[in-house]
């Protein structure tokens, strides 16, 4: 090679990179295998003779970058949930995310009992199910499921309930 401009240098390094792509990998790959303690050390070594200028770097580009890292963390947290969300409904009632959508469809969007949004800590519906036979009854809001499960399920226990607060409104 002989004397070039920089931009030359440049093309012509990148050309051959290029080019050469597959066997460049494998020495690197070839090097660090034979070389991995050593490398090792010499990056732990770094690490602790330059703490503080890692940690600033790193406090730099969480400033630069905060919003595009929150917004990719947040995406990676909700798709996780959401991954084991359907997990929990096929292990736990044999209902995929597309059944529960049709459910709550069927219903109107709406608790199968008051008719109410989701409520609650997620802000989901629950899947209200019969603890003895497993078979899925409908999809509640949490005030209503925890109602029921207070009840103990018990459509009896509901009337007496409901009776007590009729008589004891019409006394006042």
């Amino acid at each position: 090679m002989s004397a070039k401009t920089p931009e030359e240098r440049r093309e012509y390094y990148r050309a051959y990179n290029e080019k050469n792509s597959e066997a460049i990998r494998g020495k690197r790959h070839a090097f660090y295998l034979a070389n991995s303690q050593r490398i090792k050390e010499a990056r732990q070594m770094y690490r602790i003779a330059n703490r503080e200028k890692i940690r600033e770097r790193a406090r730099l580009y969480y400033k630069d970058n905060r919003d595009s890292i929150l917004e990719k963390e947040h995406g990676r947290y909700k798709a996780r949930v959401l991954a084991v969300r359907a997990q929990q409904l096929v292990k736990k009632y044999g209902l995929t995310p597309e059944q529960v959508d049709d459910m709550l469809a069927a219903q109107g969007g709406v608790c199968a009992i008051c008719g109410g949004g989701p409520d609650g800590r997620w802000g989901k519906f629950n899947v209200d199910h019969n603890h003895t036979t497993g078979n899925v009854r409908g999809l509640l809001c949490s005030n209503c499921n925890q109602m029921i499960g207070h009840a103990k399920d018990s459509p009896a226990l509901l009337r007496l309930a409901a009776d007590y607060l009729e008589r004891k409104d019409a006394a006042q």
